[in-house]
């Protein structure tokens, strides 16, 4: 698999976004959600900037959300947590290096 292009990183970042929307939307009380909304814009503005540099894969990006989903069908609060925390953290790892040069 090759790094996302344009085209298709921007469908993934939509997809992604949609995705980590419909959780808040669904699950979180409606000031939790509110705060994590602004974080999230925040978080998103580097996954733009930064994503594509790290070379991750479009295989990769979605097997960090395969957990997050099996979790969900199976009930799994703490599986869930533990898997958006490992997709969170995924992101941060790859995008470190490029905020220490910044």
């Amino acid at each position: 698999q090759m790094a996302p292009g344009a085209g298709s990183f921007a469908r993934a970042l939509e997809l992604d976004e949609r995705f980590h929307r419909r959780l808040a939307d669904d699950f979180l009380e409606r000031s939790v959600a509110a705060c994590l909304e602004t974080a999230r814009t925040h978080v998103y503005r580097y996954v733009w900037m930064f994503s594509p540099k790290t070379g991750v894969t479009t295989t990769a990006f979605r097997a960090e959300h395969a957990p997050i989903v099996s979790a969900l069908r199976h009930g799994d609060a703490a599986g869930v947590c533990a898997a958006l925390t490992a997709n969170w953290l995924g992101f941060a790892i790859r995008i470190a290096p490029f905020l220490e040069d910044a």
